[in-house]
């Protein structure tokens, strides 16, 4: 995937978790909003409710200490002054009165926590009444309406404060999206590039913190990148070049020594081959391991390549039998074949070390990918242990290091190997009774 449309796509799934983070934090205000207006009204309109049937009982506290010490001759005298002067009609009526008043036009209010009741007539308007102290008959007062405020200016502020909440939050995190980009697009292009340039980090602003410590990381990332360039440098030739050295001076001594001292130059040759082997693994892993490394891919014949590779075994002195199966004779293979052919010899090396008596090497065409798999009838790999294999200087056992050689470091190449072909290496039980390989990568189309 080119570095532009793995940006786009990060960039993609990063505007997807923002507008999802975005709708989640504005509907929840809005929830919480909707729920304490909800709530507010809802007391605004017992509280109110409960202050008039307060004032309404004030009134009839009043009237009914007025009327019961006054003859019931001054009743409509006294009812008629206090409608003039409270603004609301009032009338005494008895209680077989009620059900004409309340039939048809008026519904009853069940709150009567004051002892007042109310009847709401069809248009709104209330009428109280209470009934007089000992006299059986009860007091009316109403109908009335009590003036409220216009609700039309106000008809449009929850839209508004919704809409607001919103802009509030869009305003709130625009700086922190566009910080947030920038951190994705400058990974996405430090996972393609450890040399790419963080100098757009510098522009964050919400989160000037998470940007130094990012910087600090590529930084220190690019350090050791290059400290481990410098370190395999100095492998190839600081330490090659003394090791000639020693064979050439052991190459004009050995001549006018005894026998016994050739036989001890013998094993410091042996010694230095062994150096000359490790620095070598080490330089291919070193290589290989490099951000900087691109392979060179071309195409092969299949079964040319795979001949020439298993020949250098097969007609190699040794006691082990090598049996190969060739599945995929008429295909073109896309590799870069020395770094394959690499990958193969070490897990035939590896065959080669811990297998008994047998090796099996096989390559085959399975659904659209290329398969190659070598296989011994050792001991095997003990599957808790499997996944670690492939990890650099891994080694199960001492002991079997010491025997049979080997760094740790060969199926860590070939893991890095399918890395780099955009493939996989696994291992597990041969039907041999050892360990099976099988390293598999996708096959281009020809």
């Amino acid at each position: 995937m080119s570095k532009l449309k793995k940006g786009t796509g990060i960039k993609s799934q990063n505007y997807s978790l923002i507008v999802r983070f975005f709708i989640l934090i504005a509907s929840s205000l809005i929830f919480i909003g909707f729920v304490f207006d909800t709530f507010l009204l809802q007391q605004i309109d017992d509280s109110s409710e409960k202050n008039y049937l307060q004032l309404m009982q004030g009134h009839f506290n009043v009237l009914d200490k007025a009327l019961v010490n006054e003859p019931e001759e001054r009743w409509p005298k006294i009812v008629s002054e206090a409608s003039i002067l409270l603004a609301y009609p009032i009338e005494i009526a008895e209680r077989d009165d009620m059900v004409a008043i309340s039939a048809p036009t008026f519904e009853s209010d069940p709150r009567s926590e004051t002892g007042v009741q109310v009847l709401f007539t069809s248009s709104g308007e209330r009428l109280f009444y209470k009934e007089l102290s000992g006299s059986g008959k009860l007091l009316f007062i109403g109908p009335v309406t009590f003036a409220e405020a216009d609700a039309e200016p106000y008809r449009y502020l929850p839209l508004i404060f919704f809409i607001s909440i919103f802009v509030v939050v869009w305003v709130w995190m625009r700086p922190m999206i566009r910080d947030l980009d920038i951190l994705n697009q400058t990974a996405s292009y430090l996972s393609e590039d450890y040399s790419a340039s963080t100098k757009e980090l510098t522009n964050i602003r919400t989160m000037p913190q998470l940007a130094s410590v990012f910087i600090k990381m590529a930084s220190h990332l690019k350090r050791l990148i290059n400290t481990q360039k410098e370190l395999s440098h100095a492998l190839s030739h600081e330490l090659r070049t003394p090791l000639s050295r020693i064979k050439f001076a052991l190459a004009i001594v050995e001549k006018d020594m005894v026998e016994e001292g050739q036989e001890e130059v013998k094993h410091i040759y042996k010694d230095l081959n062994e150096m000359e082997e490790i620095i070598r693994t080490l330089l291919d892993y070193a290589q290989l391991d490099n951000p900087d490394k691109v392979i060179q891919l071309r195409q092969v014949s299949a079964n040319e390549w795979f001949m020439a590779q298993v020949e250098k075994f097969t007609n190699a002195p040794q006691q082990k039998k090598i049996a190969t199966k060739n599945l995929v004779n008429d295909v073109t293979l896309t590799i870069d074949s020395y770094l394959m052919g690499l990958a193969l010899s070490n897990l035939i090396n590896n065959a080669i070390r811990y297998g008994n008596s047998a090796i099996s090497i096989t390559l085959a065409h399975r659904n659209g990918s290329i398969e190659l798999s070598v296989e011994d009838d050792g001991t095997g790999i003990p599957e808790d242990q499997q996944h670690n294999v492939f990890k650099a200087f891994f080694r199960m056992e001492k002991s079997r290091d010491k025997k049979t050689g080997g760094f740790g470091l060969g199926l860590s190449i070939v893991k890095r190997i399918a890395e780099l072909h955009q493939g996989t290496v696994e291992v597990t039980r041969s039907e041999m009774g050892g360990a099976k390989f099988i390293l598999q990568w996708e096959q281009s189309e020809n």
